[in-house]
Protein backbone atom coordinates (compact mmCIF):
# COMPACT_ATOMS: atom_id res chain seq x y z
CA UNK A 1 0.00 0.00 0.00
CA UNK A 2 2.88 2.32 0.67
CA UNK A 3 3.97 1.92 -3.20
CA UNK A 4 0.80 3.29 -3.89
CA UNK A 5 0.96 6.05 -1.62
CA UNK A 6 4.10 7.51 -3.22
CA UNK A 7 2.59 6.85 -6.63
CA UNK A 8 -0.79 8.33 -6.67
CA UNK A 9 -1.74 9.74 -3.18
CA UNK A 10 -5.28 10.16 -4.64
CA UNK A 11 -5.56 6.23 -5.54
CA UNK A 12 -4.67 5.66 -1.80
CA UNK A 13 -6.95 7.91 -0.38
CA UNK A 14 -9.37 6.27 -2.06
CA UNK A 15 -8.73 2.56 -1.55
CA UNK A 16 -8.75 3.34 2.00
CA UNK A 17 -12.27 4.25 2.06
CA UNK A 18 -13.11 0.85 1.24
CA UNK A 19 -13.72 -0.92 4.16
CA UNK A 20 -11.48 -3.42 5.19
CA UNK A 21 -13.93 -6.11 5.55
CA UNK A 22 -13.98 -6.19 1.55
CA UNK A 23 -10.11 -5.90 1.47
CA UNK A 24 -10.22 -9.50 3.18
CA UNK A 25 -12.90 -11.16 1.38
CA UNK A 26 -11.46 -10.11 -1.87
CA UNK A 27 -7.58 -11.30 -0.80
CA UNK A 28 -9.14 -15.06 0.91
CA UNK A 29 -10.60 -15.79 -2.86
CA UNK A 30 -7.77 -14.83 -4.77
CA UNK A 31 -7.92 -15.72 -8.69
CA UNK A 32 -11.78 -16.04 -7.53
CA UNK A 33 -12.03 -12.36 -7.35
CA UNK A 34 -11.57 -11.74 -11.26
CA UNK A 35 -15.07 -13.40 -11.04
CA UNK A 36 -16.50 -10.17 -10.56
CA UNK A 37 -15.11 -8.01 -13.24
CA UNK A 38 -15.96 -8.69 -17.08
CA UNK A 39 -13.15 -10.48 -19.40
CA UNK A 40 -14.03 -7.27 -21.29
CA UNK A 41 -11.84 -5.01 -19.37
CA UNK A 42 -8.88 -7.39 -18.78
CA UNK A 43 -5.64 -6.07 -19.86
CA UNK A 44 -5.45 -8.88 -22.75
CA UNK A 45 -8.54 -8.00 -24.08
CA UNK A 46 -7.77 -3.31 -24.02
CA UNK A 47 -4.72 -4.83 -25.49
CA UNK A 48 -6.38 -6.50 -28.63
CA UNK A 49 -8.69 -3.78 -29.00
CA UNK A 50 -5.84 -1.14 -30.01
CA UNK A 51 -3.47 -3.54 -31.40
CA UNK A 52 -4.74 -2.97 -34.90
CA UNK A 53 -4.10 -0.31 -37.45
CA UNK A 54 -6.04 2.78 -37.50
CA UNK A 55 -6.66 4.38 -40.75
CA UNK A 56 -7.63 8.32 -39.90
CA UNK A 57 -11.10 9.34 -41.88
CA UNK A 58 -10.33 11.57 -45.05
CA UNK A 59 -11.75 14.84 -45.95
CA UNK A 60 -15.73 14.57 -46.71
CA UNK A 61 -14.80 15.87 -50.27
CA UNK A 62 -13.22 12.87 -50.69
CA UNK A 63 -16.28 10.16 -49.74
CA UNK A 64 -17.12 8.56 -52.52
CA UNK A 65 -21.20 9.59 -53.31
CA UNK A 66 -23.86 7.18 -52.87
CA UNK A 67 -25.66 4.78 -55.19
CA UNK A 68 -28.98 5.33 -53.15
CA UNK A 69 -31.11 8.19 -51.63
CA UNK A 70 -31.51 8.33 -47.76
CA UNK A 71 -34.85 8.51 -46.93
CA UNK A 72 -35.46 10.23 -43.38
CA UNK A 73 -36.44 8.25 -40.45
CA UNK A 74 -40.89 8.50 -40.54
CA UNK A 75 -40.83 8.01 -36.45
CA UNK A 76 -38.35 10.78 -35.79
CA UNK A 77 -39.98 13.53 -33.68
CA UNK A 78 -38.61 17.11 -33.71
CA UNK A 79 -38.27 18.27 -30.20
CA UNK A 80 -41.53 20.35 -29.70
CA UNK A 81 -42.84 21.82 -26.32
CA UNK A 82 -44.99 19.67 -25.26
CA UNK A 83 -49.33 19.94 -25.55
CA UNK A 84 -50.48 20.04 -21.91
CA UNK A 85 -53.34 17.31 -20.65
CA UNK A 86 -54.07 19.10 -17.91
CA UNK A 87 -57.86 20.98 -17.20
CA UNK A 88 -57.62 24.16 -16.48
CA UNK A 89 -59.61 25.04 -13.77
CA UNK A 90 -60.96 27.91 -11.48
CA UNK A 91 -57.95 28.22 -9.69
CA UNK A 92 -56.25 28.98 -13.31
CA UNK A 93 -58.56 32.03 -13.85
CA UNK A 94 -57.16 34.86 -11.92
CA UNK A 95 -57.57 38.46 -12.70
CA UNK A 96 -57.04 39.61 -16.11
CA UNK A 97 -53.20 41.58 -17.04
CA UNK A 98 -55.45 44.96 -17.21
CA UNK A 99 -56.77 44.86 -14.04
CA UNK A 100 -53.25 44.76 -12.86
CA UNK A 101 -50.82 47.86 -11.75
CA UNK A 102 -48.82 48.88 -14.16
CA UNK A 103 -45.17 48.65 -13.50
CA UNK A 104 -44.27 52.37 -14.33
CA UNK A 105 -47.56 54.54 -12.68
CA UNK A 106 -48.70 51.94 -10.44
CA UNK A 107 -52.19 52.63 -12.13
CA UNK A 108 -54.55 49.68 -13.67
CA UNK A 109 -55.76 49.89 -17.31
CA UNK A 110 -52.91 49.24 -18.89
CA UNK A 111 -49.45 47.93 -18.99
CA UNK A 112 -45.49 48.91 -18.91
CA UNK A 113 -45.73 49.03 -22.88
CA UNK A 114 -49.00 50.79 -23.19
CA UNK A 115 -48.47 53.43 -20.15
CA UNK A 116 -49.06 57.11 -20.92
CA UNK A 117 -46.39 57.80 -18.59
CA UNK A 118 -43.68 56.07 -20.66
CA UNK A 119 -41.71 58.79 -22.50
Amino acid sequence: MWQIKEENVEAYEYLMEIPLEKWTVTDRMGELARNFVSEHFTIDNYVATYSGLFSPVGHETYWPSPSFRMRSNEFYHRPNRSRTTRIPNEMDCGPTVYERACGLCRQTGHDRCLCPDRN
